[in-house]
């Protein structure tokens, strides 16, 4: 927090680098494995970043993706995530806020230098959120039921796509305790069965499955085919 401030000040530029020296090797010879390292790691990003060394910053946010990633700091609006009541809120709040840092840096980094991301948005779901995207899945589901009444030439080429991804989202969340994201992706596999293959009309979109471009398509097409077996 010093440096920060130093670089946001005109007096005293000639600490940034011995406070910076000192810092880094105190964060690079500790062991610990606490919220607060991570907060360490996070400062010390950002000012790398104001300093303009992009390269050196970069390093420094994987420690510290890596640390939240350890923390499992992304588990904690997950609404399969039993909180202990002996952890203080306080401390909850810390560990959400550094979590939600290293994703908006991690995010930054990967718009600037064209990189993948390491923290995926898949990694954590508030329980608002889950509850929003299962009404949202379940309309999904239920209008692309209406589809399977058209003629395949009523329907537009590209509809399998936002399916297709609904799809692999649900397979991805599908062993959340609540069981819900499992029965929406039996039925939105039910309904993929049943819809057209614009290219084909004596096959369904299903067998369109492993020539998509969603990462977990012959997962979600080998989980329908089990449905359909069982």
């Amino acid at each position: 927090m010093w440096i920060i401030a130093i670089l946001l000040s005109t007096q005293f530029r000639e600490l940034i680098e011995p406070l910076y020296t000192q810092v880094k090797k105190d964060l690079e010879s500790s062991g610990s494995f606490e919220v607060e390292h991570a907060q360490s790691w996070t400062l010390l990003t950002v000012c790398e970043l104001m300093r303009a060394s992009y390269s050196q910053a970069w390093i420094s946010a994987g420690r510290m993706f890596r640390l939240v990633q350890g923390l499992r700091s992304y588990e904690i609006d997950s609404p399969d995530k039993v909180h202990s009541s002996k952890e203080d809120s306080t401390r909850t709040e810390e560990k959400r806020r550094v979590f939600w840092m290293a994703y908006l840096l991690d995010h930054l980094f990967g718009m600037r230098n064209d990189w993948p991301v390491t923290l995926s948005e898949h990694m954590c779901m508030p329980d608002d959120c889950h509850r929003r995207i299962s009404i949202a899945t379940e309309e999904i589901i239920r209008l692309a039921r209406g589809l399977t009444h058209l003629h395949f030439s009523q329907v537009h080429p590209l509809m399998s796509m936002p399916l297709f991804a609904a799809a692999e989202f649900l397979y991805e969340y599908r062993d959340l305790k609540d069981g819900a994201f499992l029965q929406q992706l039996r039925d939105l596999m039910d309904v993929l069965g049943n819809l057209k293959n614009v290219n084909d009309y004596e096959k369904s979109y299903l067998d369109l499955l492993p020539r998509s471009c969603i990462s977990a398509s012959l997962d979600v097409l080998r989980h329908g085919e089990e449905q359909r077996n069982s």
